[in-house]
């Protein structure tokens, strides 16, 4: 069966209980199982002041100590945090100013290395101006050093053609009063010692080459044909071929008194072809080549079977000089 429960005024999920549960149970004895908390009273509230006061006074002196000391602590704080302030306001502006000299800096050196690219550049057109001028010159100095050596040719051409027909006669001792007529006899007499008669009419001329004042100076003597020269240094060759060292021709042969000295008569060259024969023969003696001199030409040869090498000019001397080098011989294989 069911009932209906009594009426309460409550809604459904609501129930009933005492709100001050100490004061509904006072005077009741048989309510043993329900203990008691007396909730603490905040200092502001409490009746007993004095009380309280003595008992938190300890704390609150720790208290107002710490927040001493926290309050300390953060004036020093905020007192470094100023300093720290300063110091790097004072590292900004000094960090500012440097960035903006290194600018400045960096914008002269800009300005100072176009400067030197606008004159790297000009240097570069200059010299390479000036290189093309220095090939052209070098060019125009071997095309002049060409030219110059074949007008050097030309004129020992023109040389040797103008005295085909002279021959020099060295060590003839000079007379305080000599005459071309004495020169001439002195070599008509060297053409009787070698058994040729050479009359006055054989020459065109007869002279001793200017120098200086008491030295023996050679005796040139032109021949009015080039054959008649020719047959002279050919019977003077052949005369001193024939005959030993001290027999061959001298002064007391051709007649001339006084000391005994050989007479040398060779073909009347340039100084410059003078010079190059000289440095042929020392050349030769050095190295024991064979050299002579013909009919303007200075030759030069190793071995009797050789042929004979004609001597131009130093030049040619230098490249007989070098060592043609040897190629090593073949290694043959087993």
């Amino acid at each position: 069966m069911q009932r209906t429960p009594p009426k309460t005024g409550l809604s459904q999920g609501q129930s009933v209980s005492e709100p001050d549960i100490p004061t509904a149970t006072a005077g009741k004895a048989d309510v043993v199982n329900i203990t008691t908390r007396n909730k603490r009273q905040r200092l502001a509230d409490s009746p007993n002041k004095e009380e309280c006061t003595e008992q938190t006074g300890p704390f609150s002196a720790f208290k107002l100590e710490l927040m001493d000391m926290l309050t300390t602590w953060k004036s020093e704080q905020e007192k470094l945090l100023r300093s720290w302030k300063d110091e790097q306001a004072v590292i900004l502006s000094n960090l500012v100013r440097d960035v903006t000299e290194l600018k400045r800096k960096c914008l002269s050196i800009e300005k100072s290395n176009a400067e030197i690219d606008n004159s790297m550049s000009f240097i570069n057109e200059k010299f390479e101006s000036l290189n093309s001028k220095v090939s052209l010159l070098e060019k125009e100095r071997i095309e002049h050093q060409d030219h110059i050596n074949h007008l050097k040719k030309q004129v020992q051409d023109l040389n040797f053609l103008s005295r085909q027909a002279t021959i020099e006669v060295r060590n003839i001792p000079m007379n305080e009063k000599e005459t071309p007529t004495d020169l001439i006899s002195a070599v008509s007499s060297i053409g009787k010692t070698v058994n040729m008669e050479v009359g006055q009419s054989a020459f065109r001329d007869v002279y001793r080459i200017p120098g200086k004042a008491g030295l023996c100076r050679p005796i040139v003597a032109e021949f009015s044909c080039v054959n008649k020269r020719n047959e002279f240094l050919a019977k003077v060759r052949k005369f001193n071929k024939e005959r030993s060292v001290n027999d061959k021709l001298n002064t007391q042969l051709i007649g001339i008194a006084g000391e005994k000295k050989p007479v040398y008569i060779d073909e009347h060259m340039p100084p410059a072809t003078k010079k190059l024969l000289y440095d042929v023969r020392q050349f030769a003696k050095a190295r024991s080549y064979s050299s002579w001199y013909s009919n303007g030409r200075i030759l030069l040869k190793k071995d009797p079977t050789d042929k004979p090498v004609e001597i131009k000019s130093e030049k040619c001397l230098s490249m007989l000089a070098i060592p043609v080098p040897v190629p090593a011989p073949e290694r043959v294989k087993p």
